[in-house]
């Protein structure tokens, strides 16, 4: 079975319980491959499709990933529903970068992960995912560092919380670059100007990136073994008291990276109003985001 087949089978066997999917959809290898796999899908199974773009507002970086975006949308001919960390939160990570105690990456990923599942919402669909197993360790063994039990178990399903799933999640980083490159569609190589101000990510990848993959899969195991057995000691996710997002703690992530940033008013206006006023139509990219 060729590494096409294969991987198309894995997205097949997800998406074909569902009458509506989005894909989140960054520009890079991984959520490239999967765009191209569940459009084939969708066509063939009557499925409606979304591919969702978030613009982190990152110079020099979302700029390039945004025209990726609809450039390879367009040739496959999907709907590319985009949206801003600026539109949705009122600030880009740019912005947010000199303000925030953290990397930027712990604030970029929580926001990402909210906003996706607020449009998830909105539209009634699950959200697919292009995560591999290497993003899949480095995840579960940096929240460990953080010593953060409850953001290590940050809920991912139940009330207020869409369907995800990621076909992708036990194939390796290198398979899935084998098949982008083989696709032959552009998708980002560069990585995010960020990662690199992360000494422990960077120190997991480095890690991962010289283990053969079947060890990888091991610690994937091993750490999933581990994060099981501390959800059974957890009570159900609760909802944020500011919000109303799903949450692990009283206060959400998003809201207490807003409230250090001064801006947490401002973040409780903006969702009650997002919320309100949804539209599909409002997102789908038009010349606006062609720059």
């Amino acid at each position: 079975m060729s590494v096409f087949n294969e991987l198309e089978r894995r997205v097949e066997a997800r998406m074909k319980k569902y009458k509506r999917v989005i894909v989140s959809y960054s520009a890079g290898k991984d959520s490239t491959v999967l765009l191209y796999l569940a459009k084939k899908i969708a066509d063939d199974y009557g499925i409606e499709l979304y591919a969702v773009h978030i613009d982190e507002g990152i110079a020099g970086h979302s700029d390039v990933s945004r025209r990726i975006a609809i450039k390879v949308a367009k040739e496959l001919g999907v709907k590319l529903l985009g949206v801003s960390l600026k539109e949705y939160f009122g600030i880009t990570i740019d912005e947010l970068k000199p303000k925030f105690s953290l990397p930027p990456c712990a604030a970029c990923g929580p926001m990402r992960r909210q906003l996706i599942n607020d449009v998830g919402l909105r539209i009634g669909a699950p959200i697919f995912t292009g995560h591999n197993v290497n993003d899949d360790v480095e995840t579960l063994i940096i929240n460990m560092f953080r010593g953060e039990r409850r953001r290590f178990l940050e809920p991912t399903g139940g009330p207020g919380m869409v369907p995800r799933e990621t076909p992708f999640i036990d194939v390796s980083e290198e398979t899935l670059e084998k098949a982008a490159e083989e696709l032959g569609l552009p998708y980002k190589k560069e990585p995010c100007p960020y990662a690199k101000l992360s000494m422990r990510r960077k120190i997991i990848k480095h890690e991962m990136a010289t283990r053969p993959k079947e060890k990888v899969i091991e610690l994937q195991k091993v750490m999933r073994m581990i994060k099981a057995f501390h959800v059974t000691k957890l009570k159900s996710p609760r909802f944020c008291k500011y919000c109303g997002s799903p949450s692990a703690s009283s206060v959400c992530r998003v809201c207490s990276i807003m409230k250090e940033l001064g801006m947490l008013e401002e973040r409780i206006r903006r969702t009650r109003e997002r919320r309100k006023k949804f539209r599909i139509e409002d997102y789908i990219i038009t010349d606006r985001w062609i720059s």
